[in-house]
């Protein structure tokens, strides 16, 4: 294995580690009545695994730890194949404040339903180029017909998954389009999979409605 991806995987594993950290000291300074937070404060993210293994006699370990209290709202998986650290303070107005209305996120959800769409973008983020692509180039990543491949090609276009790239070849301008990878894509479907597949939580809750302030 190369020496430098060892060192940024090192660097990547204490940063985790500086989020269980962070995510213990929440816990310990806003919530110091719940007996799980002192129960919590010493523990690796080692200790968890070795805990869910030896008590819940589970192979593959997905524990989860979430806050919700006055003052923010964090969200952690610590499971040995997929961990990741969310963190919102809430604003003064409440965390509905800057939020759209429900029907803005029922289309939003509505274009990310259609199979063709979501299989589109799952082909650009799972693609390894890195440079603009004529339209016959994606349509055969896709195993469509170049026809019914520029209609989709304009509403990603439109949320700004391709981009387009106008190119003079012989006199000839040519329209190429280049991927663009979104990162807040692949944070979506990695909370969506805890819809589909439920996680062991120990979660670390003030027990408060999350939406009671600047609800609409």
């Amino acid at each position: 294995m190369d020496i430098e991806f060892i060192a940024k995987s090192e660097y990547v594993r204490k940063a985790f580690e500086l989020c269980w950290k962070i995510q213990k000291d929440l816990c310990n300074n806003l919530l110091p009545d719940l007996l799980v937070a002192q129960d919590v404060a010493d523990m690796t993210l080692k200790d968890i695994h070795e805990i869910y293994k030896k008590e819940l006699q589970l192979k593959n370990v997905q524990a989860h730890s979430q806050i919700i209290c006055d003052e923010v709202m964090t969200l952690m998986s610590t499971g040995e194949k997929m961990q990741y650290f969310f963190m919102l303070p809430e604003p003064e107005q409440g965390f509905t404040a800057n939020l759209p209305d429900a029907g803005e996120y029922i289309k939003a959800f509505a274009w990310l339903a259609d199979p063709e769409i979501l299989n589109a973008l799952l082909v650009i983020h799972k693609s390894k180029i890195d440079y603009a692509v004529p339209l016959e180039h994606f349509a055969k990543a896709l195993d469509r017909d170049t026809e019914k491949t520029e209609e989709l090609i304009k509403t990603l276009v439109k949320h700004g998954f391709l981009h387009e790239e106008i190119v003079n070849i012989n006199d000839i301008a040519q329209t190429f389009y280049r991927f663009s990878s979104k990162a807040w894509f692949v944070a979506l479907l990695v909370l969506v999979k805890e819809c589909i597949e439920p996680m062991n939580y120990f979660a670390l809750d003030g027990g408060l409605q999350i939406f009671r302030r600047g609800s609409k």
